[in-house]
């Protein structure tokens, strides 16, 4: 590419780039929208493909224009989603902090609240005959007869023909809650007002509609502290979307206002928070004389005494949440800094997380309780404040760990769940079967359950298990009247949920199956002791499924609080700069005042003793090393530092330094800034080999720049997975006395594997194509038959579709349906053809541009035994991309993100082309 210009903005400073695994970037800067006189700085960004064709105009990253918002930084994943971060003035309360905003690989917002607003029926009316207008564009006639779940539905419809995506659900027995989806919803939107309405009922029938949430961006303070100021952040990104932001925070840990430490901060990917994967609304009863009663998960109600159920010392790993006035359930993580609980606990009734200094988690240890406040909240994307709908479970961050000897809990990743007994602990309210919860929440309990059902099968919750409450009696087995599950219980170890359990774990051998969710009765007729819904014998409850989140959930515990970096605290620690791998290491590199020893150069720091320093980290956060000494040389300033890291860990440290002088006749003392570098291997490898120095370190300090008179300063380094690098830096030289220079080095082994960048589906309608992002999880609604799968490098043909290595060879993909029991079978041939190339695409005429980038053409064949070419089913699919497939430098596939080559590529995607018809009842006997 030559150079091109981003902004015209003359004001635009502190630029900051960043791309993807296959060549897309952003950059972002500050500039100056008000005046000299009265500033208004904000942070802008705009978006490139990999051919550096501008995907959009340039945007403004901040919502919170007041005070000045500057010195930002970009980071992006492998498949372009991308975080940026920036300094803001007077925003959190004291002085400056820092801030950032998640975006898409489409440049959406991500995070923050949702526009929703609300139809409410009034009265009782037998019908309602209406439609709905938003800035002045008009529905088609909505018409309620009784069925709010059929409104929702027409709702959703009629907007998708405006051009607006929302979401429709049912709120309460009179009210529809609208959502607004996508950009649409982080912003505030104009009233939907009601067109036309027709009523027939009585007198008081009638419909209004009212705002409930503001839209609003998602930006968030990343900052756990907020006294003092906190200065220039900088962000990196692993291949997955896991990033640390690093920053410079004044006045903390025992320093003087004016005395600073480096900080950072762990954050989950973007998928944990805007994950691509659809709700199943709760859909009524099925073969029961009555609709159910439901409500959210109560506390341990037993069959015999609850003085039986109380819990001893060793099970304090299971704490009490305290979410505003509300309270829950919630159990600590193997991380320690992280505890699972259900969503409702710590969401409003629309599913936005509440405010995390609103919420803790107390633990009944034997010296006392100790409580400790949350710093981040994670609620499932799926959840939608409707219990019942799905996602109910979510990730509360702490601002510590509590000690070593508290109990941590693993989760259940098995799928043999129904069946097994499983064991319920809470502290909610208690009692026994036959009164329901009579006594207090507060108290620890326990007690057994046998999981009977899925809670799909009877119109529940698309991710539940369910369990019903038994007595031995056969007229209080729910599930075996209603569905013919017979089971008459475990005697007095039975128990059931209560108010108060919410969040609560259940176990099957000791890992963590279920969260408690909600339970429901269908009443006296089909088994409820007393036909009320209190936790009495006869009642159904649900937990979330929690084998099915246990990828959300190892992604939701990448998010840690905010920790100090540097160890030695004396003086002052500046300008960090921070580098992930593929798999989430990561190293921070600062500036120290006054700590490597020698010097008295000029500069900002303490006597002019500025060194280098970083540390290491492993993914989890944890310190692999303590910080260690960067620049050999160590006489006057070595400063402002900057890292970058390759795919498998290996990274470079570049700094400027003051020891350069003019070659030939001059001064012996150094008179001039200059750009040093310093390579290391990934820790993996430290001690492995003698040419390994004791932090890494592959050899001494080089120096980038050449031309010596004069400055050389403010340098920055970018390397490619393979660790090829390119350095920048400010100084005079050739044909400029200020300008920018670069050097390339290169590394001689390519000894990285070749990543999966992006997947899309090949959709047709009529004479037009259109590619549609599939991600994990992603429900495609259209005739699937071809995929294009972009690689981050060039890949291995050689021998074609026969080839050991060739991505050419169907052999090497592989496409597996996941049937409704569970169970994977491998579909014969379904992979036809794989086309290969660069921009194959384009040379294919199913885009009309070339993206510049290596693409697979995929063709599908979903039913080899029938003659021709069958686009796939609908049901749950996995596509395999195996490791045998290399890149020309015969490195295999790095189908795990992890940096290292080697490991197949897995995503699971469902189809949904029709809504045909099928059986929801359990059982089928009689009449439904």
């Amino acid at each position: 590419l030559t150079e091109f210009r981003v902004t015209d903005n003359p004001t635009a400073i502190y630029a900051s780039v960043a791309m993807d695994g296959d060549g897309d970037f952003v950059v972002n800067w500050s500039q100056n929208d008000g005046t000299p006189s009265k500033p208004d700085w904000n942070v802008w960004f705009r978006r490139y493909d990999a051919m550096g064709q501008p995907l959009e105009a340039a945007r403004m990253a901040n919502s919170h224009t007041t005070g000045t918002q500057r010195f930002s930084s970009v980071a992006m994943d492998i498949d372009g989603d991308f975080v940026i971060t920036w300094q803001s003035h007077g925003q959190d309360g004291s002085g400056y902090g820092i801030y950032a905003q998640r975006f898409s690989r489409s440049g959406d917002l991500l995070g923050g609240l949702d526009e929703v607003q609300v139809l409410e029926f009034k009265g009782d009316p037998d019908m309602v005959s209406f439609a709905l207008s938003l800035d002045g564009a008009v529905t088609g006639s909505i018409v309620y007869t009784g069925d709010l779940g059929e409104v929702a539905d027409r709702v959703e419809q009629e907007f998708a023909l405006l051009g607006v995506e929302v979401d429709a659900w049912v709120m309460t027995n009179r009210e529809v809650a609208i959502r607004f989806l996508g950009a649409d919803g982080r912003t505030d939107q104009s009233p939907i007002l009601i067109d036309f309405v027709t009523v027939v009922g009585d007198a008081g029938a009638g419909l209004s509609i009212y705002t409930e949430v503001e839209g609003e961006i998602g930006e968030f303070l990343v900052n756990d502290t907020t006294l003092g100021d906190q200065f220039h952040p900088s962000v990196a990104m692993d291949a997955s979307g896991s990033f640390v932001i690093s920053w410079t925070g004044f006045g903390q840990d025992g320093d003087a206002a004016y005395q600073s430490n480096i900080y950072a901060k762990q954050f989950a990917s973007n998928d944990v928070v805007a994950a691509d994967s659809a709700s199943a609304a709760w859909v009524g009863a099925v073969n029961a004389d009555t609709p159910p009663v439901v409500g959210i998960g109560s506390a341990v109600v037993t069959t015999d005494d609850p003085a039986n159920h109380e819990i001893g010392p060793g099970y304090d790993g299971v704490g009490r949440v305290q979410a505003g006035s509300g309270m829950g359930t919630g159990s600590l993580l193997t991380s320690g800094y992280h505890v699972i609980t259900a969503a409702h606990v710590v969401a409003d009734d629309f599913g936005n997380a509440l405010p995390a200094n609103t919420i803790s988690v107390t633990f009944n240890l034997p010296e006392g309780d100790l409580t400790i406040n949350a710093v981040e909240i994670y609620v499932h994307p799926d959840y939608n404040g409707n219990f019942a709908a799905g996602g109910d479970i979510a990730i509360i961050v702490l601002a510590e760990a509590p000690p070593a000897t508290v109990q941590r809990y693993d989760i259940y990743r098995g799928a043999d769940q129904i069946g097994s007994i499983f064991e319920k602990w809470g502290y909610g309210r208690s009692g026994t079967g036959d009164t329901g919860s009579t006594l207090n929440a507060g108290t620890e309990r326990r007690g057994q359950n046998r999981y009977e059902m899925f809670s799909r099968e009877f119109g529940g919750a698309p991710d539940g298990l369910a369990y019903d409450f038994d007595n031995g009696e056969a007229a209080n087995d729910t599930f075996g009247i209603v569905w013919g599950r017979d089971d008459l219980g475990l005697g007095d170890d039975e128990a059931m949920t209560a108010q108060g359990d919410s969040g609560g774990p259940n176990f099957i051998n000791g890992l963590i199956a279920g969260i408690t969710s909600y339970h429901l009765t269908y009443g006296s007729a089909n088994g409820d002791i007393d036909g009320l819904l209190n936790s009495t014998f006869g009642e159904i409850g649900v937990d979330v499924d929690v084998s099915l989140y246990a990828n959300w959930i190892d992604a939701a515990m990448r998010g840690t609080p905010e920790m100090r970096i540097n160890q030695t605290v004396a003086g002052n620690q500046k300008w960090s700069s921070v580098a992930m791998d593929a798999d989430g290491d990561f190293v921070i590199t600062w500036t120290s005042y006054g700590q490597d020893g020698t010097g008295s150069g000029p500069g900002a720091g303490v006597n002019g003793e500025n060194g280098v320093y970083a540390r290491r980290f492993n993914s989890d956060s944890s310190p692999v090393s303590d910080e260690f000494l960067v620049n050999t040389f160590t006489d006057k300033n070595q400063q402002r530092s900057r890292i970058a890291m390759d795919a498998d860990g290996d990274f470079i440290i570049v700094w400027e330094s003051f020891q350069d002088r003019p070659t030939g006749a001059g001064p012996d003392a150094p008179i001039n800034y200059g750009v040093y570098a310093k390579r290391y291997v990934r820790t993996s490898l430290i001690g492995t080999g003698p040419s390994y120095g004791p932090n890494g370190e592959l050899g001494g300090e080089l120096r980038m720049n050449t031309e010596t008179v004069g400055d050389q300063r403010y340098p920055a380094v970018a390397l490619s997975d393979t660790g090829d690098a390119a350095f920048t830096w400010s100084g005079n030289g050739p044909g400029d006395a200020q300008g920018i220079f670069t050097k390339r080095l290169y590394k001689e082994i390519d000894d990285a594997g070749p990543m999966v960048t992006d997947v899309h589906t090949i959709v047709t309608d009529g004479s037009s194509v259109q590619l549609d992002v599939v991600t994990e999880d992603t429900i495609i609604y259209t005739t699937v038959q071809r995929f294009i799968v972009t690689f981050g490098e060039e890949l291995d043909i050689t021998h074609g579709s026969r080839g050991a290595q060739s991505v050419l060879n169907p052999d090497h993909w592989q496409v597996s349906r996941v049937h409704e029991d569970g169970t994977v079978e491998v579909l014969d041939d379904a992979v036809v053809t794989v086309e290969f190339g660069l921009n194959k695409a384009y040379d294919k005429g199913l885009v009309t541009t070339p993206s510049g980038k290596f693409e697979a053409v995929v063709s599908f064949d979903g039913d080899s035994t029938t003659a021709g070419v069958q686009a796939l089913k609908d049901g749950k699919y996995i596509l395999t991309i195996k490791q045998n497939i290399t890149d020309i430098f015969d490195n295999p596939l790095d189908g795990n993100f992890d940096g290292t080559p080697g490991g197949d590529y897995l995503l699971s995607f469902t189809v949904l082309t029709s809504a045909s018809e099928i059986r929801v009842n359990g059982n089928p006997a009689g009449d439904q």
